[in-house]
């Protein structure tokens, strides 16, 4: 089972929530799309695990292979990226 089927939307009453499995995981929403919206959060941060960064080897929560800097390297590099290309 991937992580993403772990989670599910449902009623509670008149609201939605969250649910892992039986358990309800969530208050409860008036509006379908923010329960669907918390579950696709709940289903990436389950799914992320703590991987080295790439630059400075610090430990960070990684969503996955494609995320190997942590956010104080990458906000770093996308200035650096930034600041050279307007001193051209």
């Amino acid at each position: 089972m991937d992580v993403q089927s772990e989670f599910r939307v449902g009623k509670v009453g008149q609201y939605w929530a969250v649910f892992r499995g039986a358990n309800q995981v969530t208050p409860t929403f008036v509006r379908h799309e923010e329960a669907e919206d918390r579950k696709q959060r709940l289903a990436r941060r389950a799914a992320s695990k703590t991987r080295p960064c790439i630059t400075c080897t610090a430990l960070f929560r990684s969503e996955g292979k494609h995320n190997r800097m942590c956010p104080g390297c990458r906000t770093r590099a996308a200035s650096s990226d930034w600041i050279s290309r307007v001193n051209l």
